[in-house]
């Protein structure tokens, strides 16, 4: 567990330490996760640093973590955001406006390509962001990529 700073004792300069030891358990880095209704640890790499304040940090290490298994189940009000951080999600949703793009339904495919659109339209809903390609992106398409996704 995280604990407090090791002091000599209050106004005093602490003495140099050169080696220490803090365990932190994986619940120290959990976020509460709204959607999932319980604490997550968000795989990745995470920074470890030291110092004598946070502003002067010394030493750091980094630090992969494996996380949690769990994985949201993608939907239609999914956004955009949402798709493309879930591996499988980011392969159908790529996939898929490829072959709308094909077809004719370029414009709408192309938008997510472009960074800045991509930005602005990562905290929509897929549903919101098809209904501009009309029949492009049918109810079978959306089907399709649901069940590619999930």
């Amino acid at each position: 567990m995280v604990g407090e700073p090791q002091r000599d004792g209050l106004g005093e300069a602490p003495r140099r330490v050169d080696h220490a030891e803090e365990h932190v358990e994986l619940a120290d880095l959990a976020y509460w996760d709204v959607e999932l209704g319980r604490w997550v640890v968000e795989a990745g790499e995470y920074t470890v640093a030291v110092g004598a304040s946070s502003r002067d940090l010394r030493a750091s290490a980094v630090v992969a973590v494996a996380g949690d298994d769990e994985r949201r189940t993608l939907t239609a009000s999914s956004t955009i955001g949402e798709w493309f951080a879930d591996p499988r999600g980011a392969a159908a949703l790529t996939e898929t406006f490829a072959a709308v793009a094909a077809a004719g339904g370029g414009a709408m495919a192309q938008t997510v390509t472009d960074p800045a659109m991509f930005t602005l339209m990562a905290s929509m809903p897929l549903d919101r962001v098809v209904a501009f390609a009309g029949d492009a992106f049918g109810p079978d398409t959306m089907a399709a990529l649901l069940k590619a996704a999930n």
